[in-house]
């Protein structure tokens, strides 16, 4: 592993070791909890083929981050300030028949930078170190494709 010890102090990446075989691992948990609006539209191009596309703006709210470091009995919170989003969505549907259609879909999703203090606290002495100002951040840009085929009963 490579850790930096305070870097509230700037002592960056000062920490170099290896985990004992016993205890590795981190957990970590990310909320991005949000409101948007968005129209979504469908149209027939022609008897068997359709086409959806969607957009949506919105903003962030009560953003937040746990990152638990198991071997060092340290947790890191981080509080992330609002901030807005967007993403889209257009899909092409064929029907074969009437029950089977081939599809092709795609997303995109963008969540702008987000800044916060974090707090560092030790799970075993319970000292708890708050770093201040935007000592953390988070943003999120993710395409995604999907293709497939839709049965319908």
């Amino acid at each position: 592993y490579i850790y930096s010890s305070d870097p509230g102090s700037g002592a960056i990446r000062d920490t170099v070791g290896n985990f004992p075989d016993h205890e590795i691992g981190i957990s970590y948990r990310q909320r991005l909890p949000g409101v948007y609006l968005g129209p979504k539209i469908e149209w027939a191009v022609f008897e068997r083929l359709s086409v959806r596309a969607g957009g949506l703006v919105g903003v962030t709210y009560a953003k937040e981050d746990r990152d638990r470091h198991w071997a060092r009995d340290l947790v890191f919170e981080v509080d992330l300030e609002s901030r807005p989003f967007y993403g889209g969505i257009l899909e092409f549907e064929y029907a074969l028949t009437q029950n089977v259609q081939l599809y092709v879909e795609g997303n995109y999703d963008y969540y702008s930078l987000a800044k916060g203090p974090t707090t560092i606290s030790n799970t075993v002495t319970g000292e708890v170190n708050k770093i201040g100002g935007d000592s953390a951040g988070a943003a999120l840009e993710a395409w995604q494709v999907k293709a497939g085929v839709k049965l319908h009963f």
